[in-house]
């Protein structure tokens, strides 16, 4: 699924709340997330989703249409001295939102085929497929791995079949094994 969002919206969000709507969609994988319609609107059908995003930050992610979110991420509210600091913002004045009655699981489905894995990448990996994903407007830095990672094996593939390939090309021709019949027609009479 492609997540689509206004670039010039993320910039401000990431400068306002420091959190990128890259990472902010990633709540929408979040199996434990909550999600509920948002109480407060009144003029769009809006969701509001408490999860925990692809980096471990709890994320409420506030959004228009359903799945795809075109609102605004903020970090939540650190539940532990001894976890990662987050920083501490308001995206609006603060309300009281009752999750008591909302939906516990994933926006977003995992699609067939797939398999959620938690992987510790160097930093400079994940910035490079975040800011792809941020100057492209739309889609899943994740997606993004994973599609070099399926390129970087069908790179493998077919350099392995070129270079078999070119060791079958450049081997010796050896002689062919002759059969007894045709030893016996080259062997000398008399």
């Amino acid at each position: 699924m492609n997540i689509e969002w206004d670039p010039i919206k993320a910039a401000a969000n990431i400068k306002e709340h420091g959190v990128s709507f890259a990472e902010g969609a990633s709540v929408l994988t979040d199996d434990y997330a909550l999600t509920r319609e948002d109480p407060d609107s009144f003029s769009e059908q809006r969701f509001v989703t408490l999860g925990m995003s692809a980096t471990g930050a709890m994320l409420v992610l506030v959004y228009t249409g359903s799945p795809i979110p075109t609102g605004s991420s903020r970090a939540g509210k650190p539940t532990s001295r001894k976890g990662p600091c987050m920083k501490k913002v308001a995206a609006e004045p603060y309300r009281d939102i009752d999750f008591s009655k909302a939906k516990r699981g994933a926006v977003i489905k995992m699609e067939p085929g797939k398999t959620k894995i938690s992987i510790r990448l160097d930093n400079a990996v994940i910035e490079h497929f975040r800011a792809l994903v941020e100057n492209a407007g739309a889609g899943n830095y994740q997606t993004l791995i994973n599609d070099a990672l399926l390129a970087y094996i069908q790179q493998s593939n077919m350099l392995e079949a070129v270079r078999q390939v070119v060791r079958e090309e450049l081997a010796p021709a050896r002689p062919k094994a002759r059969s007894a019949r045709s030893r016996q027609a080259a062997a000398p009479i008399g």
